[in-house]
């Protein structure tokens, strides 16, 4: 999407807990919910350093029909229960990050497609 190799976007997955993870977490009195905010945060961030941000997608079947070509992000969860984004590119999985490119087994139903759009300079 931003014509990057992959070795110079950040491993994601580094700053995400599994349900377990979580769970232990809230057991020893941490808030999970904060880090999700952080992993998003970071991303936003690093988004910001490459010129672009991310948009949510209101009406993917209107929004594909215009941007026949061009590829978006799909949000929601993989078979294992966690939280997941993978690209698609005409309504199929393009591109999944996670080794078993197993994609997701269901998307979330608000905020779940999402675009990249270029920030204008000043």
């Amino acid at each position: 999407m931003l014509n990057l190799e992959l070795t110079e976007v950040p491993d994601f997955s580094l700053m995400y807990f599994t349900r377990g993870e979580r769970n232990l977490l809230r057991k020893h009195g941490a808030n999970p919910d904060e880090f999700n905010r952080l992993w998003h945060r970071v991303k936003d961030i690093w988004l910001l350093s490459k010129g672009y941000e991310e948009t949510e997608i209101k009406d993917i079947d209107l929004w594909r029909s215009v941007h026949t070509d061009k590829p978006y992000m799909v949000s929601g969860k993989r078979w294992d229960g966690t939280d997941h984004v993978v690209i698609y590119k005409n309504g199929k999985l393009y591109h999944d990050p996670h080794p078993d490119g197993m994609g997701l087994l269901s998307i979330w139903t608000s905020g779940g497609y999402t675009y990249l759009m270029k920030m204008e300079h000043d």
